[in-house]
């Protein structure tokens, strides 16, 4: 017999593979049609984490990922994951964390929230400077913003 948190789990890892293979039809398996999920702040419901997920591996980004840290606790599971990412086209590469939260609901996923280090990833490839230069580049960022009248991750959008 299969625990709550392996079942939880092997849900989590059937997620990723969409993303890996880059197949959206696979989260038909392991999420509910009311999905939702919160990245940053934003919400993205089913159709729109569907419209993303090629993105992932193979068009734009090859993609691997290994869960550091996994606690599952009644129908949550809390992780912490690193990515290793290759830019398709430029070659780039990069290592980050994330942290996700997932609630599972009569043996699917039902809705999640992921926070990434994208920061550092786009360090690691070049897009964003390190050090003190990083620095002044968000300050550029939030006088744009004051300008326009929008927030830091408008500006960065």
């Amino acid at each position: 017999m299969t625990s709550a948190h392996d079942h939880h789990m092997a849900l989590i890892h059937r997620y990723f593979d969409a993303y890996l293979q880059g197949d959206p039809t696979i989260l038909d398996e392991v999420v509910w049609p009311d999905y939702y999920q919160f990245n940053g702040g934003t919400r993205q419901d089913l159709e729109a984490v569907k419209r993303d997920v090629p993105h992932f591996n193979g068009t734009t980004f090859s993609i691997s990922y290994t869960i550091d840290d996994a606690v599952v606790s009644g129908d949550n599971a809390f992780m912490r994951v690193t990515f290793d990412r290759t830019h398709v086209a430029s070659g780039r590469r990069s290592t980050y964390t994330s942290l996700f939260w997932s609630v599972a609901r009569d043996g699917k996923i039902s809705h999640g929230w992921g926070v990434h280090d994208m920061i550092t990833a786009w360090q690691q490839e070049g897009i964003v400077p390190t050090g003190e230069a990083f620095g002044e580049w968000m300050r550029e960022r939030r006088a744009l913003a004051a300008v326009a009248g929008t927030t830091t991750e408008d500006a960065n959008a």
